[in-house]
């Protein structure tokens, strides 16, 4: 009887070391896999920020290109602008100095062909160069004939010089000729004086340009 105590003790220690085993190697193994399931959801949440963060650098580089190349266009056509006005600014200009170049000066416009004659001209270095001898008709054209350089009339060169080329001084006591040096007056072919009559004094310009 004390025999089969022993047994009976001796097999439910056993079952029991048997049970507590088991339980811990189940628990053990629940753990184990739980950590497994954390690592795998904390790897793909991290491959996830990993592959939005590049996607938004490439967001990113996509944007600054096109606003680069937004940039460029942008400067490109302000350019083409700037330089189309310039080019328009010019022209107007030429066109001005043109129509400027084709008419009489406006001061000498008012006057007669007697308040000319008579005056000191001064070339482009403001010396004066010689006088207004008399106002003829060159083609469709005034020119004013001047006597450059000689004493007392003895020994002048005669030049014609076309009256659009000439303007009044700012206290109209005389015509400038801001193109021309005395140089290139006395290199002009001297103007034949033979049977040429200057216009009548009392002619007024207005009429004649």
């Amino acid at each position: 009887m004390t025999h089969l105590k022993a047994t009976v003790a001796i097999l439910a220690l056993t079952a029991g070391t048997a049970f507590a085993g088991t339980s811990v190697s189940t628990e053990a193994e629940v753990k184990a896999e739980t950590s497994l399931e954390t690592a795998a959801d904390e790897t793909k949440e991290f491959a996830n920020d990993a592959a939005q963060a590049t996607e938004n650098a490439a967001e990113a580089t996509v944007d600054a290109a096109s606003d680069a190349a937004a940039a460029v266009e942008d400067t490109a056509k302000d350019a083409a602008s700037a330089t189309a006005e310039t080019v328009n600014d010019a022209a107007e200009y030429t066109e001005d100095a043109l129509q400027a170049d084709a008419s009489v000066d406006a001061e000498m416009s008012t006057m007669v062909v007697g308040d000319l004659i008579g005056k000191d001209v001064a070339e482009a270095n403001g010396e004066v160069v010689g006088e207004i001898d008399y106002i003829v008709r060159d083609g469709d054209d005034l020119a004013a004939v001047i006597g450059i350089g000689g004493f007392l009339g003895l020994g002048e060169y005669t030049v014609a010089i076309p009256l659009n080329e000439f303007d009044m001084s700012a206290e109209e006591d005389m015509l400038m000729l801001s193109n021309w040096t005395e140089t290139e007056l006395e290199a002009q072919p001297e103007f034949d004086e033979t049977n040429v009559e200057g216009l009548p004094e009392d002619m007024p310009i207005d009429q004649l340009s």
